[in-house]
């Protein structure tokens, strides 16, 4: 493309191609852009006749972007955040500020990180709010679409779309009730063989992490196996009594039994239940860094990078 057919392009084109790209489907695509299908089937057209290049290739599960419209999304994309970043109204007063913010987060994030948090923001930004949701296995998507500002309590990422950001390390502890029959400090090897097991089933998953997992993940599964001191990871204990998708649900469970569960200690520590011990593992590893996983063009958002530093203010 020579200048002049560069100067008669309409830049608001790019914006439809990298909604594309992004989603796939001109359907999603008209949604995030807050126009109809058929203005981004008109608009797709319009830039297909300016590049002479198909861009698109409808296939069965969605669009299928062309060679080149992957490079001119590479290309583009860097370009646009620099002129959205360039006419941003980046000053956020929070004292005055009226928003919402969505989060991802699980029970840790509920127990550990948003309590203090919560408090902070209400002093500072009576008018902010935040919407908690639900993290589930595609946060990352959420993120990178940015349907949620924010995804909390992620191990640390290694994802080229999407940056973090720790908060703050924790590590895990043992949790049986107060008098569990053989269940005390110092923790042995023993007791854990002699124990039934309530296992968190994202716990269980890092334990037989692949080799080629993502590095950080494998330091979390390491921790893992040295808390359980060989014992569960070798086989060597008795099978888990339950397997589980909560860290609350977890807690509730050996509370009120004769079975143990590991999981993070200051959540442990923030659930304030007298008939709750929390005990150290054989083998104390490194701490777990747990963050907030955000789209690096958000950080061009003032009121984005002030919640960032209030949650980080532990």
């Amino acid at each position: 493309m020579n200048n002049a057919q560069f100067s008669g392009l309409d830049l608001n084109l790019l914006k439809v191609l990298m909604a594309l790209l992004a989603r796939r489907s001109v359907t999603a695509a008209a949604s995030d852009l807050a126009l109809s299908p058929s203005a981004v089937s008109h608009a797709l057209n319009r830039l297909r006749a300016a590049l002479d290049d198909p861009l698109f290739e409808r296939r069965a599960g969605g669009l299928v972007p062309t060679a080149y419209a992957i490079d001119v999304g590479k290309r583009a994309g860097p370009a646009l955040e620099q002129m959205r970043a360039a006419v941003a109204k980046t000053a956020f007063d929070a004292s005055s500020a009226e928003r919402e913010f969505v989060i991802a987060a699980g029970t840790y994030a509920a127990s550990v990180l948003l309590p203090h948090a919560l408090a902070r923001i209400h002093a500072a930004a009576p008018g902010v709010t935040l919407r908690v949701k639900r993290i589930d296995a595609h946060y990352v998507d959420d993120v990178e679409q940015r349907r949620v500002d924010l995804a909390l309590g992620v191990p640390k990422l290694t994802h080229r779309s999407v940056q973090w950001r720790p908060l703050l390390a924790d590590g895990v502890a043992w949790a049986a009730r107060r008098d569990h029959p053989f269940m005390r400090e110092p923790v042995t090897a023993q007791m854990l063989a002699g124990a039934r097991h309530v296992v968190l089933d994202r716990f269980q998953s890092l334990l037989s992490a692949e080799s080629d997992a993502p590095s950080p993940l494998l330091d979390v599964g390491a921790q893992l196996s040295a808390a359980y001191s060989g014992v569960i990871a070798s086989g060597r204990g008795l099978p888990p009594v339950a397997i589980v998708s909560d860290m609350g649900q977890a807690i509730d469970l050996v509370r009120s039994s004769d079975f143990v569960t590991l999981t993070m200690r200051k959540f442990a520590l923030a659930q304030r239940l007298p008939d709750l011990a929390v005990l150290e593992p054989p083998h104390r590893g490194a701490d777990i860094e747990i963050g907030a996983a955000y789209h690096p063009a958000r950080l061009h958002d003032g009121g984005l990078s002030w919640l960032l530093d209030i949650l980080a203010a532990q």
